[in-house]
């Protein structure tokens, strides 16, 4: 259940619009902090699906205060099916990588640290290297199908960050 929550966030942190992988149209409808002061700020994230299945992002990710730990839980929804939450500890997936590979792709690409502290900066999106392939999870894109919400709400050594994300991932009809 971690490892398709993983790939949400990965999906929802990336995608802004496209029309491409296997037909299906992906929009962000929402991307926010959901704190005042949160310490990780998502600046200018835009992104396509290609149709090589490849999420193709720009942008940038501005850590206002350093962070020596960063633990925390998330929730995802899309109705009908039940809220998944859990735990996670994003230092921990950034030094020994995730359950699938596009998460060890959204560090790289992101150009944070490959482990904690992450200074307080903007780390931006490398125009060069900024493609993350989910072909691997064409066939499995109608389980997907509809408006997912996440939310990450993660707590470290300098303060706090809360993000939320809204997609929406359909296929148009033809005929």
């Amino acid at each position: 259940m971690l490892r398709s929550v993983q790939l949400i966030v990965v999906c929802l942190f990336s995608v802004k619009y496209s029309e491409a992988c296997n037909g299906y149209t992906v929009t962000l409808d929402q991307i926010k902090t959901c704190t005042a002061d949160s310490v990780a700020r998502p600046v200018g994230i835009t992104s396509s699906l290609d149709k090589d299945c490849n999420i193709v992002m720009n942008g940038c990710l501005e850590m206002t205060k350093p962070v020596k730990y960063s633990k925390g839980k998330y929730v995802a929804s899309k109705p009908p099916l039940p809220e998944m939450s859990g735990d996670i500890d994003l230092c921990d997936l950034m030094e020994n990588g995730g359950p699938v590979p596009q998460i060890d792709e959204m560090v790289t690409i992101l150009n944070v640290p490959k482990k904690c502290p992450m200074e307080a900066k903007k780390y931006c999106i490398s125009p060069k290297k900024n493609k993350i392939s989910i072909s691997a999870f064409k066939k499995k894109l109608a389980m997907g199908a509809g408006t997912t919400t996440v939310k990450l709400d993660v707590g470290h050594d300098t303060g706090r960050s809360c993000v939320e994300f809204k997609f929406s991932l359909n296929k148009p009809r033809t005929g």
